[in-house]
């Protein structure tokens, strides 16, 4: 295997014909594996660099950029198959993703020919287009994400790898991804190279959404819960994202460059990785439409969000993924929940001095469970004993606050209580509960979200944050609904993806 950079640099390096080059490194190869006394048949020898072999490689590569994969017939067909179609029915039969915007016959027909190519370009099983790549600046190429180390040096130059947006060379390979997936089903190999394989594939189910920025771009994400849309609070865009520049204020601008530049320097599996629980990101400036609440969501950039996995956007649902509920609160983001606890757990803290002394008598008849601690009640139940237990806490309660959460999800006031299914109702929350400070304790006690005020009480850790699926609330016409039962929501797009590969 001798046609690439490593032959190239070789004979730069050396001033010499790589051809020769290669000739000589051949011989020499073959050479030493003989003295080593590796017995081969080198009649059956292949060298990738030989034009007999390339010949073909090439022949390949120009039947995949002549074909594209029909998901109608499970197979590739020419492209001018797909154009003849274009020409009589525009895409009005194409099997299409949400954000492939769809065209009529005659729109097609009115198109000049780049913008047709373009659009067969986004078809094609070998087409060309941008991607964030990782760039050596010493040998001045493209290298893989295995050639860079852990501290995000090139292993062969020792350079700094920068991340760059550049034009390269793709095949569509995702294409064949329920067919590589399925088939594996048919082979007889061991089961961990099988389950590496399926990891390599990476297929994943899920829904396209479209958020809307303020400018009128459309964002897509894609997302593999869309029964917890009604819970994103905030957006995140890779630092590579396109649309980046945009949504950017001009208050933002040197902030999110400066950011930008340090993301460039960290390697991908430095940004992605498991144990790396500091977080870090920027705010834009810039605000999205929630598509199913029409709520306006804040825009963020982050490092750990790839512009090669995805779409290098993710909506942030903090109140149901470990990674955005961290990122929620480090940058004092709001948290809504949206899916319930299938063990329907509910626990609720009473502060000491903020109640009556008969409540805990009260609770004892009603049949609470609930321990005391330094004059403080710990009181667990479940989510369908939540809305009675609550009106029982605010007849007795007599300044402060209290809560249900986990299954339920009330603030408890003197006055009312207030359910907490919203941003509007987090905001409204989180102002009674700093009003309710004397004025000189505000400034140390008051806390920018509800939430913030919840992850305060060690009571409530096991119990704020969950990542399973379980009966949806706070999420409008589906509330009460199954979680599984939200690929249905019309604003998305449900269908399966993959990522593809640069060639």
């Amino acid at each position: 295997d001798a046609f690439g950079l490593p032959a190239e640099n070789a004979a730069i390096k050396l001033k010499t014909n790589p051809a020769i080059l290669i000739r000589r490194f051949s011989s020499n190869y073959k050479r030493q594996m003989n003295l080593i006394g590796t017995s081969y048949d080198w009649n059956r020898e292949i060298n990738s660099s030989a034009p007999e072999y390339y010949h073909w490689t090439q022949w390949i590569f120009v039947q995949l950029y002549n074909h594209w994969y029909d998901k109608r017939v499970d197979k590739a067909c020419p492209i001018a198959d797909l154009e003849a179609e274009l020409r009589e029915h525009g895409s009005t039969h194409l099997p299409l993703p949400l954000s492939e915007q769809r065209i009529t016959a005659d729109e097609w027909n009115g198109m000049t020919r780049q913008q047709q190519q373009d659009i067969l370009t986004r078809f094609r099983l070998a087409y060309r287009g941008e991607a964030v790549v990782n760039w050596d600046p010493v040998d001045k190429t493209v290298i893989a994400n295995e050639e860079v180390d852990a501290e995000g040096r090139a292993w062969r130059s020792g350079a700094l790898v920068e991340r760059k947006i550049l034009k390269q060379w793709f095949f569509r390979i995702s294409a064949y991804a329920d067919r590589l997936e399925d088939d594996l089903d048919e082979v007889d190999w061991p089961n961990k190279i099988v389950a590496m394989q399926r990891n390599w594939v990476g297929r994943s189910e899920g829904a396209e959404v479209i958020f809307t920025t303020e400018q009128g771009s459309a964002i897509i994400v894609f997302t593999t819960r869309p029964d917890t849309l009604w819970g994103a609070t905030f957006m995140v865009l890779a630092p590579e994202h396109p649309l980046v520049a945009e949504v950017t204020s001009t208050a933002q601008q040197a902030e999110v460059a400066a950011y930008i530049d340090a993301a460039k320097a960290r390697p991908a599996a430095a940004r992605t990785a498991a144990d790396d629980k500091e977080k870090t990101g920027v705010f834009t400036g810039g605000y999205a439409i929630n598509p199913v609440n029409n709520e306006c969501i804040p825009i963020w950039i982050a490092d750990y969000v790839l512009m090669d996995y995805g779409t290098g956007a993710i909506m942030a649902v903090p109140a149901h993924d470990e990674r955005d509920f961290a990122f929620a609160q480090k940058f004092d983001l709001p948290i809504v929940p949206v899916v319930a606890r299938p063990d329907d757990a509910a626990k609720s803290y009473v502060q000491a001095g903020t109640y009556t002394p008969d409540l805990p008598a009260k609770l004892r008849a009603a049949g609470y469970s609930f321990s005391e601690q330094d004059g403080a009640l710990l009181v667990s139940l479940t989510g369908a004993q939540a809305a009675t237990y609550a009106e029982l806490v605010h007849e007795h309660l007599h300044s402060g606050w209290s809560d249900v959460m986990g299954s339920g999800w009330l603030a408890i006031f003197p006055e009312e209580v207030v359910p907490f299914e919203s941003l509007e109702a987090d905001q409204q929350i989180t102002q009674r509960i700093t009003l309710s400070f004397p004025e000189d304790e505000v400034e140390t006690k008051a806390q920018p979200t509800y939430m913030r005020y919840l992850a305060q009480v060690p009571f409530y850790q096991d119990i704020i944050y969950h990542a399973e699926y379980g009966p949806l609330i706070h999420s409008g016409p589906l509330t009460g609904r199954p979680g599984e039962t939200a690929k249905l929501i019309p604003s998305t797009g449900w269908r399966s993806v993959e990522p593809d590969s640069a060639a």
